[in-house]
């Protein structure tokens, strides 16, 4: 189940795991400098506790809906945090998703077809926790195409 909103209300209202926590508090340490050397497209993969827990920090400019690629995962949990932008995450559950790919453990990740999903729509310092059970297609444009600002932190399950 997704949890979403304002990284502090998280914080203030969820009981979440150490390693959730110790992932928020990296989010909560990010400045513009954190991104200013990225590129475009070009992500960069921050080790926090080895593959224990990493970020990925990233620019990206959202894509239409119709781009929309749902993907899960079952070894990692996503804290999927906006440091600037807005998008839309399209999320789903398992039970109501057809795989369209094997399982790639080396990269964790699968890819979804999903007919019955949610719109998560996240702006500047909001959060969403994913877990292996949320099958979702992050990046999408709410109202026009814009430039974010983002780091995912993958927590080990």
């Amino acid at each position: 189940m997704a949890v979403f909103g304002y990284l502090d209300e998280i914080v203030r209202n969820m009981p979440l795991n150490k390693a959730i926590i110790e992932g928020i508090e990296y989010l909560k340490g990010l400045t513009p400098e954190s991104f200013a050397e990225l590129k475009e497209g070009e992500p960069q993969k921050i080790a926090i506790d080895g593959d224990n827990l990493f970020a990925i920090n990233q620019i990206y400019k959202t894509k239409s809906m119709d781009l929309a690629k749902f993907e899960g995962h079952q070894r990692y949990i996503d804290l999927q945090y906006l440091f600037e932008g807005f998008e839309i995450i399209k999320n789903g559950s398992k039970i109501d998703c057809r795989k369209e790919s094997d399982y790639d453990a080396e990269n964790d990740v699968q890819f979804f077809t999903a007919d019955f999903f949610s719109s998560i729509s996240l702006r500047k310092n909001m959060l969403c926790i994913l877990y292996p059970d949320d099958i979702h297609a992050p990046g999408l444009i709410a109202d026009r195409e814009g430039i974010v600002k983002k780091s995912v932190v993958k927590v080990l399950i």
